[in-house]
């Protein structure tokens, strides 16, 4: 079972980064790089870890992470990079919707209990001097751990 932050964001960015083609992304970043050399990219960063008292001996344990999506595709009118970063959120969210398990995939068995993209954020964000479209996916993961 995956319990670390860093074990998910390994899962995660690789899981990503191995489908990046069919999703139309050029490049996936692990952690805050500050150089992405390809647009639209995808950045994938670790937040907060909770734990809680799940059971004897146990730990309840919730794992999240931010995507950042990011296109700057500069060539085409804002309204049309708008549209296509929600087509990319849209792509990446089925992606990671439909392995809700993390599922090994030399074993075929789940990594967590249950994972999820829990929100979507669309905006700008500013990236040396330049308005970049973006959002910002929530995904979180719960998962145990015995003490």
């Amino acid at each position: 079972m995956i319990t670390t932050p860093e074990e998910l964001l390994d899962y995660v960015h690789d899981y990503i980064d191995s489908r990046k083609g069919e999703l139309g992304i050029a490049y996936v970043a692990y952690g805050e790089e500050d150089l992405l050399p390809e647009y639209p990219a995808v950045i994938v960063t670790a937040e907060p870890v909770n734990r809680d008292l799940h059971g004897t001996h146990t730990f309840g344990i919730t794992l999240e992470l931010s995507i950042w999506v990011l296109h700057a595709n500069l060539d085409v009118s804002r309204r049309q990079r708008t549209r296509e970063d929600l087509l990319l959120v849209t792509g990446i969210r089925n992606l990671l919707h439909g392995n809700l398990r993390l599922y090994d995939p030399d074993t075929n068995e789940p990594n967590v209990i249950h994972a999820y993209v829990s929100a979507e954020v669309p905006g700008t964000v500013v990236r040396k001097s330049d308005a970049i479209v973006a959002t910002r996916m929530s995904y979180t993961a719960t998962t145990q751990a015995r003490f």
